[in-house]
């Protein structure tokens, strides 16, 4: 009697390891594997700024060429025109700027949602999770 008891005892301790091992952890992996976590960042509200308190913080750009620059310009005519445009995309970046901080911006919280998947996502989940 006592041995039976022992047999079965012996019997449930390395079958329930074993049930959880070979089942129920290869099934939690498949089951999260298939599904993909997507996450849109957080955007961080700001008051209204000026253009002259955007320069103050360094948020401006100088549009200016050095003086080495126009010299060179001055000798070589595809230097100059490469200065000016690179003054004037320097300056519609300024623009976008000030435009962006002319009016506040309210904070927007991160978002999470769930997506299937693809498969090799799912495959490279799987061989990483070892199975």
């Amino acid at each position: 009697m006592k041995i039976e008891i022992l047999l079965t005892s012996i019997l449930v301790i390395t079958t329930i390891p074993a049930f959880y091992w070979y089942q129920i952890r290869p099934s939690r992996i498949r089951h999260d594997c298939s599904w993909s976590k997507v996450v849109d960042s957080a955007i961080p509200a700001y008051p209204t700024l000026t253009e002259k308190e955007l320069i103050e913080k360094n948020m401006l750009q100088s549009c200016e060429p050095k003086l080495a620059e126009v010299l060179q310009g001055q000798e070589n005519p595809i230097i100059k025109d490469f200065n000016t445009h690179r003054k004037s995309v320097c300056e519609a970046t300024n623009r976008k700027t000030v435009e962006e901080y002319s009016k506040p911006r309210e904070a927007v919280s991160e978002k999470i949602s769930w997506r299937k998947a693809t498969n090799t996502e799912y495959l490279f989940c799987l061989h990483d999770k070892g199975l």
